[in-house]
């Protein structure tokens, strides 16, 4: 089990000034993101949210509302993914707990607290790092992000990255063949 303490400039930080402080959480990943020129970021109902990648923004700009909020898992409270103080993990799920009393609770009995995840026993793999494999969800050792199942299942719905991928490919490929011909051609 692994579990994370926001760092102090976001802990003594108020709501509304969260914008300026030092690190924010990414809502997708929970990883902890450091704003900047290059970071990936997305408005929703007024709000900015940023993102340690593109992937991440990708899934948050597809459905909002799953990444936004989370339930404290011991007492059920609402915690926000983004500026969560306390993140646990436990069988390669993340869990955002509202307070240190609730991290110590389930850092001390997670089985108590957790749900079995729902695809145990898959082949997951790390969609940044294709060589780390594991049965069922979990983090990759590498890289950190979350993995994702091997094989689509009916449950599973289309990756907005796949989709993005696929119709950059559609644009690129007729643009890439009009440049080969146009480059070749005199060579035939």
């Amino acid at each position: 089990m692994f579990s994370e303490t926001a760092p102090t400039a976001l802990r003594d930080a108020a709501p509304d000034t969260l914008p300026g402080a030092t690190f924010l959480r990414d809502p997708v990943c929970s990883m902890i993101v450091t704003p900047g020129p290059d970071t990936p970021t997305a408005e929703h109902a007024g709000r900015q949210f940023y993102f340690c990648c593109d992937g991440c923004r990708t899934r948050f700009e597809a459905d909002p509302a799953a990444f936004i909020e989370a339930r404290d898992p011991i007492d059920g409270a609402p915690v926000d993914r983004a500026t969560a103080e306390h993140v646990a993990r436990h069988a390669g799920q993340r869990f955002f707990l509202s307070s240190a009393e609730n991290l110590a609770r389930f850092e001390a009995a997670p089985d108590e607290f957790a749900p079995p995840p729902a695809a145990a026993g898959l082949r997951h793999i790390c969609p940044m790092c294709p060589e780390v494999e594991s049965q069922g969800p979990d983090d990759c050792p590498i890289c950190g992000m979350a993995l994702e199942p091997a094989v689509p299942t009916r449950e599973t719905v289309p990756s907005p990255e796949l989709l993005d991928f696929q119709r950059r490919l559609w644009v690129a490929a007729p643009l890439a063949l009009a440049v080969f011909v146009l480059e070749m051609g005199s060579h035939l």
